[in-house]
């Protein structure tokens, strides 16, 4: 059995099917029992997860931590389930750390270029795969999709081996944004995300943005009462381009009778999902370091700098 670390921003789907590939494995449940055996461990448990902590020499709560989207799903969390022990239950961990939000699998060519000069192959990037970061945010390049279609094979697959089978996410002639503008911000966002070390209480964010939205730019916070002022929502279709605040939010033609468009204005009173909280910060700061601060001394929020 070959077995190769685990590069630290990996995405833990995309390490085993390295693994799989360096042992000419076409079959994930075979390869993963046939490393079972390998590690010949009576006390492993028969989570996946555990399977990967053992062979990568790293323990299950780095592997959460460093090579999942773990972190991001939890930058907002609801109070009813906050708990910052959850996901290092094996058995919670193995319905929890493959999952991915984007409909397909997210690659990029220049990384795949970098990859292949630095290390002799390439590898997929757990930052890559969050949503609305349709450039990358090391090169800011357009990222290109594998679509669903080929989920069975996709991560299992290198990303040069792949990429003929994927397409630009962003329109053809649609420029990268620049770095003052909020998409730009967002992407470094949710990329910083990642780093989160412990759960943030949805409630908290809310609070503190809604606060900050009403000082900082007198935006309506009442859903109610939309008309006497503008919105959140008002305030991203004026700063971020249509093409791409359309994928973010499929919905933003479509406000409800008060012209409330719940998936980002709820972020300022009812509720925050990882992505309002990114987007809310990107409008309402003017860079990313004003808004990672005001995240760490208002928010109060652990992450690893």
């Amino acid at each position: 059995m070959i077995t190769a670390a685990i590069k630290e921003n990996e995405i833990v789907n995309g390490y085993i099917g390295r693994l799989m590939t360096l042992n000419l494995s076409s079959n994930k449940a075979d390869f993963l029992a046939d490393l079972k055996t390998h590690l010949k461990d009576e006390n492993l448990n028969s989570s996946v997860i555990s399977l990967i902590s053992h062979v990568s020499n790293k323990s299950v709560l780095e592997i959460l931590r460093n090579n999942t989207i773990v972190p991001y799903r939890r930058a907002a969390t609801q109070n009813k389930a906050f708990d910052a022990h959850e996901f290092l239950n094996p058995n919670v961990s193995d319905a929890s750390c493959f999952r991915t939000i984007r409909p397909g699998m997210v690659l990029c060519e220049d990384c795949i270029h970098a990859d292949l000069e630095e290390f002799d192959f390439p590898y997929w990037k757990t930052f890559h795969q969050l949503p609305g970061v349709d450039w990358c945010p090391i090169h800011n390049t357009p990222l290109r999709i594998v679509k669903k279609k080929y989920h069975d094979i996709a991560y299992e697959t290198p990303p040069n081996a792949i990429i003929n089978k994927s397409a630009l996410i962003c329109e053809y002639d649609e420029a990268p944004p620049a770095p003052n503008e909020a998409t730009y911000r967002y992407i470094q966002l949710v990329s910083f995300f990642l780093k989160i070390r412990t759960p943030v209480k949805a409630r908290d964010i809310v609070n503190k943005i809604g606060a900050k939205a009403r000082e900082k730019h007198n935006i309506n916070t009442n859903r109610v009462y939309h008309f006497q002022r503008k919105t959140l929502a008002d305030v991203a279709k004026s700063s971020c381009k249509y093409s791409w605040l359309k994928r973010l939010v499929p919905r933003i033609d479509y406000p409800d009778q008060y012209g409330w468009i719940g998936a980002i204005d709820n972020s300022t009173r009812v509720i925050a999902s990882a992505e309002s909280f990114a987007l809310a910060l990107a409008l309402l700061f003017d860079s990313t370091e004003e808004a990672i601060d005001f995240m760490i001394k208002d928010l109060n929020i652990n992450a690893e700098l």
